[in-house]
């Protein structure tokens, strides 16, 4: 059995196909899916759709582009939905600190009465962050982390606050450095490893997993995101998890079925909901 931990079925790129994407994905042995939601509407969807097909499963939280969304009306809607077995974590959440001009422009199409400056985004990302690490908490859930250029405040804020994450957490599309793997092993997280391991220009995670092996290693797509090589451009599924394996395989001399064994057992460690 295979896991992809960090799917996107619930984007508008798939949602017209989900049905046959979910069956092509058994077909190709990816048995479980985990569907990310990164706002109110699409953690609402993510919902839904675990709850129409038995191998999906959801993911709710709010992305820190979405930061500027957080509310009451996200802990009404996990406190509503919280003994849905089907919900198996907070996320994704986190820092993103790239391009932040570009997200104070889309933030204040949404808010037009905000005064931004990318100090008030940083800000507000960190607060937002922090408030899900705590309703993680709350509730007994582990967490899915996006960070993009912001590692250092990410793993900074992690490893001050222990005392909410020992529910565990995930790391998704993750491409650190040694170092940084290194930290987030010590804090008892995974990260989980996508179709850019595929990737000609991918230097950094081939030499990292030769060297700490997949010990904390989950699989995931990002779907509709990052397809692997040979599909780099085109639009991403489940299905596609095999070639990540392939890919790890040939990296680190670890046996594919073994790949599949440890990654699986992984995501049943983390994700105690699944089924």
């Amino acid at each position: 059995m295979l896991i992809d931990v960090h799917a996107h079925l619930n984007d508008p790129k798939l949602i017209e196909s989900v049905k046959e994407i979910v069956e092509k994905s058994r077909q190709s042995g990816v048995e479980r899916i985990i569907c990310s939601g990164h706002n109110m509407a699409s953690s609402m969807l993510a919902i839904q759709l675990a709850k129409e097909f038995d191998n999906v499963y959801a993911t709710i939280g709010l992305h820190p582009h979405s930061c500027f969304e957080f509310s009451k009306d996200f802990e009404t809607l996990l406190k509503s939905e919280i003994n849905n077995e089907k919900i198996v974590g907070i996320g994704e959440i986190g820092l993103d600190y790239f391009n932040l001009d570009a997200q104070i422009e889309e933030i204040s199409k949404n808010f037009p009465n905000l005064s931004l400056t990318k100090e008030k985004v940083i800000e507000k990302q960190k607060d937002v962050f922090l408030k899900q690490l705590e309703l993680a908490n709350k509730y007994s859930l582990p967490f899915v982390i996006h960070m993009r250029d912001a590692t250092g405040e990410t793993l900074k804020l992690l490893e001050s606050h222990k005392d909410l994450i020992k529910n565990s957490g995930l790391v998704h599309c993750y491409s650190g450095s040694l170092e940084t793997t290194k930290r987030i092993e010590e804090l008892g997280l995974y990260y989980s490893i996508g179709g850019s391991i595929t990737f000609k220009n991918s230097r950094i995670m081939p030499d990292v997993l030769k060297e700490v092996g997949i010990e904390h290693v989950l699989l995931e797509t990002d779907c509709p995101y990052l397809s692997p090589e040979p599909f780099r451009g085109q639009t991403n599924t489940p299905a596609s998890i095999p070639l990540i394996v392939k890919k790890i395989s040939e990296l680190t001399n670890i046996s594919e079925s073994e790949i599949e064994k440890t990654t699986t057992q992984n995501a049943f460690n983390l994700f105690k909901r699944l089924k």
